[in-house]
């Protein structure tokens, strides 16, 4: 998780296919966003600085999903981030999608093979 950490220096659509391959998905990236071509399922994310002051800096990570399975809606995601420097507000923000949303958007839009583990179905 670290290594997919250090990237969001350089490229968060970089750093968000190596999250859903280490799942499992197979990907393809087109350009600023991953695909998922077996589940026509696209996925995209974009950092925003919301604050900045000498002490802190606080951001919102969107994670951007478009799927058939959505009815023609996008579904989005987004985490806070705080951090002396931008950099490291970034990865809590993108720490959280890890803990949380990566599980559970592969699983249910994609195949619920990827929820084993991480996901409590009711039925």
């Amino acid at each position: 998780m670290l290594d997919t950490l250090a990237k969001l220096i350089f490229d968060l659509t970089a750093v968000l296919e190596d999250a859903l391959i280490a799942h499992g998905v197979q990907t393809n990236r087109m350009d600023e966003v991953v695909s998922i071509p077996r589940a026509g399922l696209i996925v995209s994310a974009g950092v925003v600085l919301l604050e900045e002051d000498p002490t802190a800096k606080v951001v919102q990570l969107d994670v951007l999903v478009r799927s058939h399975r959505l009815v023609n809606k996008m579904l989005i995601e987004s985490f806070a981030g705080v951090g002396p420097e931008e950099s490291t507000a970034k990865k809590q923000a993108f720490g959280k999608f890890l803990r949380s949303s990566i599980h559970v958007l592969p699983a249910v839009l994609v195949d619920v093979k990827y929820g084993v583990d991480h996901i409590e179905w009711e039925s």
